[in-house]
């Protein structure tokens, strides 16, 4: 009785395990809410006069007797502008690719379409681990959820994937002709984009991307303006 309640309890770990494992990357969903960093983006800018709008929100409250209209605005980066200053960035995506490893709708469930993102290091550090955001869309340009392989809660409008012991050196670029395993449900899924969200060093120090946030409001469930 006592090996079999072994066997048991080692089978749920293993099933544990073999879940979070299911991304060519050791994927995982990530929280909009990013820890500080310590390593500092010598890139990084705030967003003075010239590089946001002035987005108003308007909120109306009706009671009973009265009716309230509450209007404020709050700074909102373009798309343009947010791409732009990513690009400049030292760890970044360069080029990303929806790959196709087999057509038929079985023949996925072994061989899994795969959002590819290749990452470049410019920046002076040895990375170890990388973690990179994607969104999507279908034809239309309308946002469509992003589920990966055997995963069964219908997937979130951004997903994230750890790149564990990617190894890249500077000057070096990691991620070509691997990437994201997709659920064969993702039918619809057309276009994507991608972001570098954090990295860590083999020296123990992390940074977190500042325009994470930014990037996820824009994109995230939203029409995909050309």
């Amino acid at each position: 009785m006592k090996r079999v309640r072994i066997f048991a309890a080692g089978f749920l770990i293993f099933s544990f395990l073999l879940i979070l494992c299911s991304c060519s990357f050791d994927a995982g969903k990530m929280s909009n809410n990013m820890e500080e960093s310590d390593i500092v983006d010598e890139h990084y800018q705030d967003f003075a006069d010239k590089e946001y709008i002035e987005e108003e929100t308007t909120v109306v409250t009706t009671t009973a007797t009265t009716t309230t209209v509450t209007t404020t605005t709050e700074p909102f980066i373009t798309s343009e502008k947010l791409e732009e200053m990513i690009k400049n960035q030292d760890v970044r995506v360069v080029s990303t690719e929806l790959i196709i490893q087999e057509e038929s709708y079985g023949g996925k469930a072994a061989y899994p379409d795969l959002l590819s993102a290749v990452v470049r290091n410019d920046s002076d550090y040895d990375l170890k681990n990388v973690v990179v955001a994607y969104v999507a869309w279908d034809k239309n340009n309308l946002p469509v959820k992003i589920a990966e392989q055997w995963e069964f809660d219908g997937g979130a409008y951004v997903a994230a994937c750890n790149f564990s012991d990617a190894n890249i050196v500077p000057g070096s670029e990691y991620g070509k002709g691997a990437g994201f395993a997709l659920s064969r449900d993702c039918r619809t899924l057309h276009q994507f984009k991608a972001i570098v969200v954090s990295f860590e060093t083999f020296e123990g120090g992390t940074w977190t991307n500042p325009y994470y946030n930014y990037w996820v409001k824009l994109y995230a469930g939203e029409r995909l303006e050309k």
